[in-house]
């Protein structure tokens, strides 16, 4: 079975931003980084749905840093970033949201 399926070839790359919410006590993203390591399973990851770009991003961050932390699917992505305003998610990973960072609702 492991072998039933071979790679052909690369369908698309995605760049996502890591955003988190305005209250975090860090400045980049090696403090942040620092902070899930050792506050593991304390945060929460707002995602646009199971199966999304923010949602593979989720999964394949954790393994790259060694954090583990809440992934948090919702029925798109307009409804995670209002909760990253409310505070109410601790991270999004979105392609766009420079409007979130500008206006300082949000760091990234």
């Amino acid at each position: 079975m492991p072998n039933d399926f071979e790679p052909v070839g690369l369908l698309t790359s995605n760049s996502q931003m890591i955003i988190g919410r305005k209250s975090l006590p860090t400045n980049d993203l090696k403090e942040f980084i620092a902070w899930l390591k050792a506050n593991p399973n304390k945060a929460t990851a707002g995602t646009a749905g199971v199966g999304s770009p923010q949602h593979v991003f989720g999964i394949m961050f954790q393994k790259a840093t060694n954090t583990h932390f809440r992934l948090s699917h919702y029925r798109g992505g307009v409804l995670a970033t209002q909760d990253l305003v409310a505070a109410s998610v601790t991270l999004l990973a979105k392609a766009t949201l420079f409007g979130l960072t500008s206006s300082g609702l949000s760091r990234k």
